[in-house]
């Protein structure tokens, strides 16, 4: 069980045969690899205390990038990128989700719509790929976390 919800996330993507070099919210053009970018929302608070939450995710890949005419270096990273995001959809029908920490329990992964394409940025050389995905997850507290006060039970008297 990892330690941390960043921990617990980075550990599934390294098992994942498309991602060489993983990074955690930096990268350089010239180092390669697949960078993971994270955010965390609340969705909804529930009485007994516990809370739903959307941990969205961005992995964002620099790859070649070419303006040539019949070139296929844009075909071939936009191919990679699909790959990677139909290995997050294999994992969610599976339910091989990140073992988050202890209290934490994933409900489900969904790979968000590239509405816009994945490319969000280019020079001359590399482009920027990326696509996103969101884990719903639930922070469970223990009952004897949640208490109520006898102020609170004696309120009606």
């Amino acid at each position: 069980m990892a330690s941390n919800k960043h921990k617990a996330v980075w550990d599934w993507l390294q098992q994942c045969p498309y991602i060489k070099d993983l990074f955690f919210e930096a990268i350089t053009v010239r180092q390669g690899g697949t960078v993971l970018v994270p955010s965390d929302s609340l969705i909804e608070e529930y009485v007994d205390g516990s809370e739903k939450h959307n941990y969205n995710c961005a992995l964002t890949r620099f790859q070649p990038f070419s303006m040539d005419p019949n070139d296929m270096a844009n075909i071939t990273a936009v191919t990679d990128l699909e790959t990677l995001q139909e290995w997050v959809r294999v994992q969610a029908r599976r339910r091989n989700f990140p073992v988050f920490p202890e209290g934490c329990r994933v409900d489900d992964i969904r790979v968000l719509p590239n509405e816009s394409g994945y490319m969000v940025a280019q020079d001359f050389a590399h482009a920027k790929y990326m696509i996103q995905f969101q884990i719903e997850y639930v922070i469970e507290y223990p009952e004897d976390d949640y208490e109520e006060t006898e102020e609170y039970d004696n309120a009606d008297d």
